[in-house]
Formats: C-alpha cells, sequence, structure tokens
C-alpha cells in the first residue's frame, strides 16, 4: 500500500494536471497493478491518497509510483501489507 501526500504546496500546474494523476491510477487498476484506490478530494487539506497495489516489494511499487504524472509533488510512504 502506499500513501501519498504532498510535498509541495500545489499550484496552477498541478491542478491543471491533476486529471493526468487519475487517468494514470485507472491505467494501472485496469492492468491490474493497483487493486484499489482512494483519492482525498482536491479541497482537502491536508490531502491524502492511499493506492492498495498487488505488488509486495516496495521496490516495485515506488517504480510504479514514479510513473504518476506530477509525482514530484507528492511524498510516497510505502508499506507492506498482510491480508487477514
Amino acid at each position: 500500500m502506499a500513501l501519498i501526500t504532498h510535498r509541495t504546496k500545489p499550484d496552477e500546474n498541478y491542478r491543471a494536471s491533476f486529471s493526468a494523476v487519475t487517468q494514470r491510477v485507472s491505467e494501472l487498476k485496469r492492468g491490474g497493478v493497483v487493486l484499489d484506490s482512494y483519492l482525498g478530494s482536491l479541497q482537502a487539506d491536508p490531502w491524502r491518497g492511499f493506492l492498495i497495489f498487488r505488488e509486495s516489494g516496495a521496490e516495485l511499487v515506488f517504480q510504479h509510483l514514479k510513473t504518476l504524472p506530477l509525482a514530484s509533488y507528492f511524498n510516497f510512504d510505502i508499506t507492506e501489507l498482510t491480508q487477514l
């Protein structure tokens, strides 16, 4: 699982391009890479996003996260989950 938070304060470029982030997450879901996703509204402060990945290794998850548009705006906290 990846917790996504803002690294920097969102600017106009961020707000104008955020739909590309949701499109990329949808692509990863269609491809079976992301199992589930939860993204806060753009007005949420602090904003957070949660992505549940099929892969369990942090490095593999991070490689996918780097493909997100606006990745330079985000901090990624990756946690391996165990299904109960």
